[in-house]
């Protein structure tokens, strides 16, 4: 598989995945949680997640429906915050 660059060289998928790694950003989750909703009524989708992850590391988040991953993920691109965690700051350089 081939992909063109802006430039119209084509480059191999391979060579652009390792382009793209350069630019991420490492994640450090520490006792994050997720809780939607408030008394009674809350549903807690994560609790007390512990994950290292480097910059450029390939990780896979596997489990059943429902159990949180897309949670995790989305506020490891900052587009959630977490309801409960320490140490845990989105980290924006490079993108």
């Amino acid at each position: 598989m081939t992909a063109t660059s802006e430039t119209g060289r084509e480059t191999t998928a391979r060579s652009a995945a390792r382009a793209d790694a350069s630019a991420a950003a490492p994640v450090d989750f520490r006792g994050v949680g997720r809780t939607f909703g408030s008394g009674p009524d809350a549903r807690i989708v994560l609790r007390d997640i512990d994950l290292e992850v480097a910059a450029g590391e390939i990780v896979a988040i596997l489990g059943p429906s429902g159990c949180g991953k897309s949670t995790l993920l989305r506020i490891a691109g900052g587009l959630d915050a977490p309801s409960a965690g320490a140490g845990f700051e989105p980290t924006t350089s490079g993108l």
